[in-house]
């Protein structure tokens, strides 16, 4: 990671900038896809081109709401002031094993947690169309095999199919003609992974702000 100092206008300028860029990217890029068969293409490429890319969406989305949080902490920080107070003096909280102060958990909970769960909403949509294609497929493909075997067997009256050949004629008609998943991510894995971390963040944010509430005092000075 390289640090940089700019300005709270370029840093405002670059947030705006990077918030476009999440926003492509989650709504156009493909984050799993699909081959028919042993063709050896995916989304009208090979499917190691296809998986290079559906990587790369992903690995770029992930680093750009990174630097989003990076960006917008950064500007709380510096609107609050806290830049010129002795870090030791600072009172923070301990967010899933991250100190922060209460400012940047509500920053985090406000601005960047929506991303994440808009690219969660995604993730899910796509894998949800590519699993009920994949398993339309095999409903499909089961249905032509048996025509395919029921037909075979009339034609050859005096001899029964055995259990090899119906085998062999299943595996070759799937293989050819059954649609796969392309998923160099485990997209699951990284459904879960990330759903876990947005529920456990809003968890501990919610306890540490009644925590917080019912601990802090203010002073207010009401007209007569």
């Amino acid at each position: 990671m390289m640090e940089k100092e700019i300005s709270i206008h370029r840093a405002l300028a670059q947030l705006k900038t990077t918030t476009a860029r999440i926003d492509n990217i989650i709504s156009n890029a493909k984050f799993v896809s699909l081959t028919i068969g042993q063709s050896g293409t995916a989304n009208g490429k090979t499917i190691e081109l296809c998986e290079r890319e559906i990587q790369s969406n992903y690995d770029a989305v992930v680093k750009l709401i990174n630097n989003y949080q990076t960006i917008k902490l950064a500007i709380i920080r510096s609107n609050s002031g806290i830049n010129n107070i002795n870090e030791s003096l600072i009172e923070k909280v301990t967010v899933l094993d991250t100190d922060m102060t209460i400012s940047e958990m509500l920053c985090i909970h406000s601005y960047v947690i929506p991303y994440q769960k808009k690219l969660l909403r995604v993730l899910k949509e796509q894998l949800g169309t590519c699993t009920y294609k994949v398993e339309y497929s095999q409903t499909a493909a089961s249905e032509k095999i048996a025509n395919m075997i029921s037909q075979m067997g009339n034609n050859n009256s005096e001899e029964k199919l055995s259990k090899e050949t119906i085998e062999q004629i299943s595996k070759a008609y799937r293989d050819n003609n059954c649609v796969f998943l392309v998923d160099p991510l485990n997209i699951n894995d990284k459904i879960n992974e990330l759903s876990k971390y947005i529920e456990d963040f809003e968890e501990v944010c919610d306890a540490t702000l009644s925590e917080q509430n019912s601990l802090k005092k203010i002073t207010v000075d009401f007209d007569d």
